[in-house]
């Protein structure tokens, strides 16, 4: 299976099969976390199908701290004019309740067409990343630490005892970005490819 880089837009939709519903999340930039999200107002919602992807899955963090595995289906919601990718929970943790789901979608008369919904991950040989010298990411944790900066991943303080540094600059919780990096080959933050270096001995 495929790996999503990155989703057309800021918001994915999730169906519920039980209730025939559907709820929104949408990406903070700002937290670097997924949340929920409202559809205001009583726009169109119509259902359609892209033929330009096969399934493909990420891993996304959620705004309560925890992260799952997702997998989208090439199916999409067009609400108004928006684009927002169908997605379904593979693995990891679960959905908080929801309040805001909605339903009222009808499929496309066409039901097909063809939109780019997501990027792909380009598969980089680890050899082609070189780590940063210890002395440079020394520096950059050192910064982060000193503005009091928390780790993207577990939202803590970064510690000058287990600081690490991604080839992207990024500064991490060293077991938060190895654990990470056991199932994903990118930064959880730019989603370029990265190995990390840590900081202190």
């Amino acid at each position: 299976m495929a790996r999503i880089h990155t989703f057309l837009g800021t918001r994915i939709a999730f169906y519920r099969p039980r209730k025939r519903t559907y709820y929104v999340f949408e990406w903070s930039p700002a937290h670097h976390y997924w949340s929920r999200s409202r559809v205001t107002g009583s726009p169109t919602i119509v259902k359609h199908k892209t033929e330009l992807h096969t399934h493909s899955s990420v891993i996304i963090r959620l705004f309560n701290g925890g992260t799952m595995t997702i997998s989208s289906n090439c199916k999409y919601l067009l609400i108004d004019h928006e684009v927002v990718p169908i997605v379904q929970r593979d693995t990891g943790a679960g959905m908080p309740p929801i309040k805001d789901d909605f339903g009222g979608v009808v499929d496309s008369d066409n039901y097909i067409r063809n939109i780019e919904l997501w990027t792909l991950e380009v598969d980089v040989p680890v050899n082609s990343v070189k780590p940063l010298p210890k002395r440079i990411a020394w520096i950059i944790a050192d910064d982060a630490c000193k503005n009091n900066e928390k780790c993207p991943i577990i939202m803590e303080p970064i510690s000058p005892l287990t600081a690490a540094v991604s080839t992207c600059f990024h500064c991490f919780d060293y077991d938060a970005i190895q654990t990470w990096l056991n199932t994903n080959r990118t930064c959880p933050q730019c989603r370029e490819p990265c190995i990390i270096t840590k900081a202190f001995d």
